[in-house]
């Protein structure tokens, strides 16, 4: 089989630049790209099927989903790849068409437990847990600096009596979406770590009425400040505090887990986002490396982007509590 260093010999160009080529880098001017690809198929180095399977839960593709396939997609079609998507209701369907790898999007455990019964692939997992089984690797965003560098945030502007919202399932660690129980447990980490309170949580179903409760749940804790767990929960949040009567953020400061509508409130919302381009990027690495029998130093972390906006403020009283909140009604 040709190696890097045979393509780059066949092209006249460097290691580095066939590289940077062949894993969809912008910097590579279009007609270098084109040229490299060309000669690395010619040559055999891009072999057999060039079919990319991305695997997903459902067909929603708001938010997290519509962003990290974009970047996948856009990044694969550069790399001379085709991306086909195949939902979790049609795993006969991805394994018929005999891609050369998959990439599974599922943040639950799933695919990945049964990968070695089902196909001699390469799977890579994007932020779910790859157990570390032969041919199955992980790509993932880095719970624990996200969360960090929230409480970090928050802890230096004085907020000490600081509230997490969360689902039942998570708080109660039932679910088996990774990135949701790891964020509880690093969240509860630090908080021990600093010796501050940690039964500042407040749990609900998926329910709007139920989420409400949550919300005035936290506030009859007195907390100063509340972190969401997922995406757009910041957003109903906002909503919701609005809806009691209580500012953001003078009443309380609010930061989560965002995606790209929040920055479209007011105030618009300080916390962290997936960085979808440098996932996406860090994912047809390891996919370039793994096809190509090249050897792979292990799971991959990336860290989150950081959005200082409008919904945090430093503390108003040396005590640990804001002004007193507003009398709590449950009117929508």
């Amino acid at each position: 089989m040709k190696k890097l260093e045979d393509i780059a010999r066949l092209t006249g160009y460097s290691i580095g630049t066939v590289s940077r080529a062949l894993n969809g880098s912008r910097k590579i001017a279009e007609s270098t790209r084109l040229k490299i690809v060309k000669l690395a198929k010619e040559s055999g180095y891009l072999q057999g099927t060039h079919t990319v399977a991305v695997y997903f839960p459902n067909w929603h593709f708001a938010g997290y989903y519509h962003r990290i396939i974009e970047e996948i997609g856009t990044l694969l079609h550069l790399s001379g790849y085709q991306m086909k998507l195949f939902s979790q209701y049609e795993i006969e369907l991805m394994e018929n068409d005999n891609p050369c790898a998959v990439v599974s999007l599922a943040g639950s455990n799933g695919l990945e437990q049964l990968w070695g019964q089902k196909s001699d692939k390469t799977l890579i997992c994007v932020n779910t847990e790859p157990n570390h089984l032969d041919g199955v690797y992980s790509v993932a965003s880095n719970d624990r600096q996200g969360m960090e560098i929230m409480l970090n945030h928050l802890f230096s502007l004085g907020h000490r009596r600081i509230g997490f919202l969360a689902l039942n399932s998570q708080l109660e660690k039932t679910t088996n979406i990774n990135s949701s129980k790891r964020r509880i447990q690093y969240f509860h980490e630090f908080l021990r770590s600093h010796g501050l309170p940690g039964d500042l949580t407040a749990g609900f179903q998926d329910d709007r009425r139920d989420f409400l409760d949550a919300i005035n749940n936290l506030v009859k804790k007195k907390v100063t400040a509340i972190i969401t767990n997922v995406e757009f929960d910041s957003m109903k949040t906002l909503y919701y505090l609005g809806q009691l009567g209580i500012r953001v953020p003078e009443d309380i400061s609010l930061c989560g887990w965002l995606d790209e509508k929040e920055f479209f409130c007011h105030p618009s919302i300080t916390g962290v986002e997936h960085d979808y381009k440098l996932l996406a990027q860090n994912i047809l690495v390891m996919l370039n490396k793994l096809i190509h029998k090249e050897p792979v130093n292990g799971d991959i972390l990336v860290d989150y982007l950081f959005h200082l906006r409008h919904s945090t403020s430093r503390i108003k009283n040396p005590s640990g509590t804001q002004h007193c909140h507003p009398d709590v009604n449950h009117s929508l």
